[in-house]
């Protein structure tokens, strides 16, 4: 029953597949079913990546009507089925993210079919297996030539999936830095990401590339390159997700057997892409991917995939300390000072402290920094979907190494859209909590402050108003006009800006339109003379001091109403604002 996925070579139309698949690799001839469920599962992930930025195709702000589609699509289905994804973030943040479910459903699924996520559904490894035909094949100055048993290599994965645990266990996050699916994903959204954009919406809206998107493309350039070393090199040898995979399917229920008729004549050692098969024909099961190429290689039809324990009719196997025990204690000891070295220095102030640390404005429906760094995988899905590029991955400059590759909101752009929480939507952990749309508009991501020094209508140069009827045409109405630098020959002054802050949510779009006027524009300034300031704000109120969240980053979703409706009451107490203070 579980050898569907092969082709046989006693099959009666094998000479027509002969000639359908014959100028495709070998492993289309030997099994084609496996290729072509390979390749739809890419063509989904392609789809769902591409079709995030399309509904806004030439449009300046986002069309609310879209809303409910955006929320029906899952952008961050494969991010959830990456199994390493929602299990370290749970561990380091001490909690249960949404994600786990589809975490136990790719285990389960590997009772029945072992490694069969990284067969089937790993995009990434769907890309490697491009390359290695395009690319990596053609070049075999660098292939290995012997096998890779007792090589350091062989058990690397899971030093590095040992490394990724303890790191959780630490509390910090670096499934980022090693996962499959988070590292194509970032590799995606820095790369056809803004080629996208720019063809449906306008080069312009592309933000400048950085050394920061470069630096992130490292681990997948990595993957990539390694495969001149070995086919799937990185799927057999680094990856910790087929590592925990691996370390699951000891439980599998089924597996790859050879009958008493094999012939020894090699063929399924050499067509094996995951170095899965022993010298004696056997199996390694942590390897086995249930590709089913093997059996289509076979002459004989000597192979077959049952239950694991037949016996009849089968070659015994041989229980050697190579086939499963790809990890020595020596490696563990290792993998776990490693870990927990690195979880220590990425707590360390004094490595903190190398770079120049600030407070970040992050994305509505962020949890508190503390926990944001914790459950951020680092994806860069959120960056992705984000209409406008406002959201931006942080370099080591902008929050340290641990903060690195996060997301962030910077105003040079484009403002946050009113009508848009599709970052919410797209994040797999919770670290961007998907809220309703009219929740989002009154989440707060920062405060408005105008720079009195830098503001025309302060020094009385320019009647500016860009700022005002920006902020009037998203609803927030947190600008008004007051009268400055009155004088005994100017009794009524001049009119300048001033800022609410109860009214003000930080989206920005003050801040762009000044920028975009003044800096990029005309080159009267150099910087915006209106900027968004994350931190709490201290509202006084004759006798009275409220405080208000000037991001309303807070964990329970009880806490935003309770936020709103503080910020509603201090709206009626008063029209003005008496005193603010940072």
């Amino acid at each position: 029953m579980l050898n569907i996925f092969r082709h046989s070579r006693k099959s009666k139309n094998d000479a027509g597949r002969s000639r359908l698949f014959g100028r495709l690799p070998p492993s289309w001839r030997f099994s084609p079913t496996p290729r072509l469920i390979q390749t739809a599962a890419f063509t989904c992930f392609l789809i769902l990546f591409l079709w995030s930025s399309w509904p806004f195709a030439g449009d300046e702000r986002v069309n609310p009507n879209i809303i409910p589609r955006k929320e029906f699509i899952p952008t961050e289905t494969f991010l959830a089925l990456d199994p390493l994804v929602p299990v370290c973030a749970s561990v380091a943040a001490r909690t249960l993210v949404w994600s786990l479910w589809f975490a136990f459903g790719v285990f389960l699924a590997s009772l029945l079919i072992p490694g069969g996520f990284c067969a089937y559904v790993c995009p990434l490894g769907t890309t490697i297996d491009l390359f290695d035909w395009l690319i990596a094949k053609r070049i075999k100055r660098f292939r290995l030539r012997s096998p890779a048993e007792g090589r350091w290599w062989f058990g690397l994965r899971y030093h590095i999936l040992l490394i990724a645990i303890i790191a959780s266990v630490a509390g910090v996050t670096i499934t980022g830095f090693v996962a499959a699916i988070p590292i194509l994903s970032r590799a995606m959204t820095f790369t056809v990401g803004p080629i996208q954009i720019g063809l449906l919406q306008g080069w312009y809206r592309v933000p400048p590339m950085n050394m920061t998107h470069l630096f992130s493309l490292l681990p997948f350039a990595f993957a990539l390159l390694v495969s001149f070393l070995a086919p799937r090199f990185w799927c057999k040898y680094v990856c910790p997700t087929g590592a925990a995979i691996a370390v699951f399917s000891l439980f599998r229920i089924s597996g790859r057997k050879v009958k008493e008729s094999c012939i020894e004549c090699g063929k399924c050692i050499q067509t094996c892409p995951f170095d899965a098969i022993n010298k004696d024909f056997s199996t390694r099961p942590m390897r086995c991917s249930f590709c089913q190429i093997c059996g289509g290689a076979c002459p004989a039809d000597a192979i077959t995939f049952t239950h694991r324990w037949k016996r009849d009719g089968m070659r015994p196997e041989w229980r050697s300390a190579d086939r499963e025990a790809d990890i020595s204690r020596r490696g563990f000891l290792v993998a776990s000072v490693v870990g927990c070295a690195g979880a220590g220095l990425l707590h360390a102030p004094s490595i903190q402290g190398i770079t120049k640390s600030r407070a970040l404005i992050r994305p509505p429906g962020a949890v508190r920094d503390e926990r944001f760094l914790d459950l951020c995988v680092r994806c860069g899905e959120c960056v992705r979907v984000c209409p406008g590029g406002v959201l931006r991955p942080a370099s080591i400059h902008d929050q340290g190494i641990k903060g690195m590759w996060t997301p962030y909101a910077d105003y040079t752009w484009a403002g946050c859209d009113e009508n848009c929480n599709f970052c919410g939507h797209a994040c797999p952990t919770g670290a961007i909590r998907s809220l309703p749309i009219e929740e989002k508009r009154c989440a707060a991501m920062g405060t408005a402050v105008v720079r009195p020094n830098l503001c025309l209508p302060h020094a009385g140069i320019d009647n500016c108003d860009i700022c005002y009827k920006e902020c009037k045409s998203t609803g927030y109405k947190a600008i008004s006009y007051i009268r400055v630098h009155a004088t005994s020959e100017n009794e009524e002054g001049y009119l300048a800006p001033e800022v609410d802050p109860v009214k003000c949510v930080g989206c920005g779009r003050c801040e762009n339109r000044c920028y975009l006027t003044y800096v990029a524009g005309t080159g009267q300034m150099k910087q915006a003379a209106i900027d968004i300031q994350p931190g709490p704000v201290e509202i006084k109120i004759g006798s009275k001091t409220v405080e208000l969240g000037g991001e309303m980053r807070l964990s329970p979703p009880a806490s935003y109403k309770a936020e709103m409706e503080k910020r509603r009451k201090a709206q009626e107490s008063t029209k003005r604002v008496i005193d603010v203070k940072w």
